[in-house]
Parts: structure tokens; C-alpha cells; sequence
């Protein structure tokens, strides 16, 4: 969104954007390219962000799947999806098809979207809601519909209108292997091991 720069406060200096449109009047370089194939190198980028872009996806699942194969081994990867459990897309649904807001678009959950970044080894970090009021937050004008807005925030009610994940792709470990048995000291090899002795209880 060219009035919601998301990227102008990260420190990577090298940003581009990817998608199956070039559009004009850009700051940044335009990839012009299938989103379900990607031609940028593995574990070569340090952030990727998606922003609505799974929603309205043919195939959202690969479409994650070649975003988390471009970062970095700890590189961040930061998903802004709209949550299908909040007041707007009850709302949504209430709409006829042809009044809808995005009326093709599938919306994900988060609980599935992280069991998906966990069959691609990554942690979600944290997930943040907003936008608890919408689409009622026109009767709340003013101070009221943000001190609500506020206490949404506070108490981390998953049931804001969109979503924020940052997902950290974990650094494969290795698994040390062990030997199966201990080693024998030498100096008991050879040698023969004496019987025990049974003493005889003595009577009382």
C-alpha cells in the first residue's frame, strides 16, 4: 500500500517487491513473477513479508512454501492475514456474495496457518490482532471505541479483524550419536571374576 509503507522502518537495506504485477511509480525494484514459484535463490533473503497475499491465493500453501524456502536459517518471515473468526468477517458472511468485502478471497486462521509453518520448520514468535471494532467501530467514535480498541489489546483477544504472525525459521540441529554401550575398562578384561561368598546368619 503506497500510503502504508510497512517496510520503511527495517534496517535491511536491500528491499524488493515480488508480485504477478509491476506496478508503476515504485521506490523499491519490482519482481515481476508467478507467486506459486519464485525465482529467488534458497536461504538467501533475511525477511519476507506477505501481506494479504495468502487470502487471495490459488494455492495458498505452496505459495508459503516457496516464501519460507527463500530465508535465511533464523530470517523472519511476517504474515498479515485477515482473521475469519472476528465481528467483520461474521459480517462478511451475512453480505450477499456481490456485496462482500474480497468476496473470493479464503480466509486462514492462524491456528492452521502455524500448523502449516511448523511442517516448514518455523516458530511463530507472536501473533498480534487489531482491529476488534470493525465493522461496528463507526457507532464508537472518539475516545470510547479506542479505549476498547485498547483493552482488545491488553487482554490479547484472538478476535481482531486481521493478524500479524512473525514466524522465525529455526537452524536445523544435529543429534549427537552415541555409542550403544559403554567402554570396558581394560583392566577387567582377562581376569576372573571371583564368586561370591555366602556367610552363614549367625544364630541369636
Amino acid at each position: 500500500l503506497p500510503q502504508a509503507d510497512l517496510l520503511a522502518s527495517s534496517p535491511i537495506g536491500r528491499q524488493f517487491i515480488l508480485g504477478p504485477e509491476v506496478p508503476g511509480d515504485r521506490t523499491r525494484p519490482q519482481v515481476q513473477s508467478d507467486p506459486h514459484y519464485w525465482p529467488v535463490a534458497p536461504d538467501s533473503l533475511d525477511l519476507v513479508l506477505l501481506h494479504h497475499t495468502l487470502e487471495i491465493a490459488e494455492n495458498p500453501h505452496r505459495l508459503l512454501s516457496e516464501a519460507a524456502a527463500t530465508i535465511i536459517p533464523e530470517g523472519k518471515l511476517i504474515i498479515i492475514g485477515f482473521n475469519p473468526f472476528s465481528l467483520g468477517s461474521l459480517t462478511r458472511w451475512l453480505l450477499p456474495t456481490q456485496r462482500r468485502l474480497l468476496g473470493s478471497a479464503r480466509f486462514i486462521s492462524p491456528l492452521r496457518l502455524k500448523d502449516w509453518l511448523k511442517l516448514l520448520n518455523f516458530h511463530v514468535e507472536r501473533t498480534c490482532y487489531g482491529g476488534h471494532l470493525y465493522p461496528v467501530v463507526k457507532l464508537m467514535k472518539g475516545l470510547r471505541g479506542r479505549q476498547v480498541e485498547q483493552r482488545c489489546d491488553a487482554m490479547h483477544l484472538p478476535t481482531g479483524g486481521f493478524y500479524m504472525m512473525v514466524a522465525i525459521r529455526e537452524t536445523p540441529g544435529l543429534t549427537p550419536v552415541r555409542k550403544p554401550w559403554a567402554p570396558v575398562r581394560t583392566g577387567l578384561v582377562g581376569q576372573s571374576i571371583p564368586r561370591p561368598s555366602a556367610k552363614s546368619p549367625s544364630a541369636e
